[in-house]
């Protein structure tokens, strides 16, 4: 449902004061989980979706994405000759829907675009498939059961070449990443790199 009105939003093109717009965007993730005992942004994963933006005013903006996100941990070569906890590799793959608020500033020389924007929002995760590897190299998948759902706080920049074209980075929180069975907390970091390119 969330995708069907990506898609309706961003063909809709500017109505009359509103001006939406889609993007695609892309990018990496390098991920850990506090509470693992693996220390270091050593999970690496590639990231991408769709999304619509609408102008709120001339320096602010919303916007609605549908995205895959890759997330997780992974031992450094050093703790995996020197295991330190129960885990070598923890793969949490996510869709998520992030609903963000943007402040821009500072005028492209033709005064069309702005360069900077400032983003901070929250989105839901859905978790759709896990891999978890003890460190006798056994995947223990099925004895640990994630939860299914979770909330992530994201607060990020972007740096505009054009006026379609914007490369940004960003720190996201996961809130409700936690064993189900033994109700161990594991906060998802993830700091990502993000290449949004407008329709």
């Amino acid at each position: 449902m969330a995708f069907s009105l990506l898609v309706a939003l961003a063909s809709a093109g500017p109505l009359g004061a509103q001006t939406f717009r889609g993007y695609l965007a892309g990018g990496a993730n390098a991920s850990q989980l506090d509470g693992d005992m693996l220390a270091g942004y050593n999970r690496l994963g590639l990231l991408g979706g769709v999304g619509v933006w609408y102008d709120l005013s001339d320096k602010w903006r919303t916007s609605l994405a549908f995205t895959y996100a890759p997330n997780g941990s992974k031992a450094s070569g050093r703790e995996a000759q020197r295991p330190t906890g129960t885990f070598l590799d923890i793969k949490l793959n996510y869709v998520t829907v992030p609903l963000h608020v943007h402040y821009m500033d500072w005028l492209s020389d033709d005064e069309i675009y702005y360069r900077l924007e400032f983003v901070a929002g929250l989105e839901y995760r859905r978790l759709i498939n896990t891999e978890t590897i003890d460190f006798g190299g056994r995947d223990i998948s099925e004895t640990i059961n994630y939860r299914p759902n979770g909330l992530g706080l994201n607060l990020g920049t972007y740096y505009s070449f054009t006026e379609r074209t914007a490369v940004g980075v960003f720190h996201r929180w996961g809130v409700l990443n936690a064993n189900e069975k033994t109700g161990t907390p594991l906060l998802s970091k993830q700091l990502s790199l993000h290449v949004r390119q407008a329709f």
